[in-house]
């Protein structure tokens, strides 16, 4: 799939998690933002199996709005983070933009 993105423009995905309340909301929040399909599996495997072979690629995925969110949340957008910084790293294809 990355060999067939480089001649595309470059899309843009914003994630605010700002109203989430729950890993869940996350996961479902990623599904909505980045078009997954719905056999996404709303945990941290399914969204390196998504982000690196269904997402429309080449993109810019920038997330933000977690300041607030409780501590256990905080922790599982870093983890999401992650995930992404990974596959940024791999193929070069995603590009992270984190915002606060």
């Amino acid at each position: 799939m990355f060999e067939r993105t480089k001649a595309r423009k470059w899309l843009h995905f914003k994630i605010d998690f700002s109203n989430c309340k729950s890993d869940d909301d996350l996961h479902e929040l990623l599904k909505e933002k980045l078009d997954f399909a719905d056999y996404y599996g709303k945990n941290l495997d399914a969204l390196w199996d998504c982000i690196t072979g269904d997402m429309y690629l080449p993109a810019y995925v920038t997330i933000g709005g977690f300041r607030h969110l409780s501590k256990d949340l905080h922790t599982s957008v870093e983890e999401i983070i992650s995930v992404f910084k990974d596959a940024e790293t791999m193929y070069g294809c995603i590009r992270l933009i984190i915002e606060e």
